[in-house]
């Protein structure tokens, strides 16, 4: 499926603008806060489509670049093989944002009736806005990321130096994201530990 490079860019400032209402949800309602973190993970999983048309046509450009290098036709197994590493490498940001939100959603859904009470602590408060902060920078990262990865695979030839420049410059902000999930993951934990285990009565026994 080839969405066309107008198309892609098009629907990914729709996905990421659903993604930002459903952070200004998540901050504006906390006591609601399942309903803009389903909208966080609806928009990203409409963006996994997209870094999937991406990742599509740069795997299509490199087994082009290898074919007139070697002047051997790439097998299907080969073809699969450079496709996974690519997904798992490239694709890992996106995947990591998505189940951070997907973990978000499935607490504040499981705790639905402790946060619409307001029976949560003060450090459930301060760490829910801190994750809110966080997904908000994590987003404008993973725009930029998406934006740098399309940008290196438009530059003709793809293998060129500025396409690779670019392609460096996405690999390096992929990481960034990657190293900003882990500390948002220790946010998340917190905040689970303290709907599980702490209320404003005090500790669950």
């Amino acid at each position: 499926m080839d969405i066309g490079v107008h198309n892609t860019t098009y629907l990914k400032k729709i996905f990421f603008s659903i993604v930002a209402i459903g952070i200004i949800v998540v901050v504006a309602l906390p006591q609601n806060a399942y309903y803009g973190y389903s909208i966080v993970v609806g928009g990203l999983a409409a963006i996994i489509l997209i870094i999937y048309e991406i990742l599509m046509k740069g795997q299509e450009n490199k087994n082009k670049q290898i074919q007139d290098e070697t002047g051997e036709k790439i097998g299907l197994f080969k073809q699969l093989y450079y496709f996974l590493k690519i997904l798992l490498t490239e694709g890992l940001p996106v995947f990591i944002v998505f189940s951070m939100m997907v973990w978000l959603m499935t607490i504040t859904i499981r705790y639905k009736s402790l946060i619409e009470d307001g029976n949560v602590t003060q450090e459930y408060i301060n760490f829910s806005n801190i994750s809110s902060i966080m997904t908000l920078i994590q987003s404008v990262l993973l725009y930029i990321y998406l934006s740098r990865e399309q940008k290196s695979l438009d530059v003709d030839p793809p293998a060129s130096l500025t396409g690779k420049f670019m392609h460096m410059m996405a690999q390096n902000l992929g990481w960034l994201i990657v190293l900003m999930s882990v500390i948002h993951s220790l946010v998340i934990m917190i905040i689970q530990m303290n709907l599980e285990y702490f209320t404003t009565e005090g500790l669950v026994v």
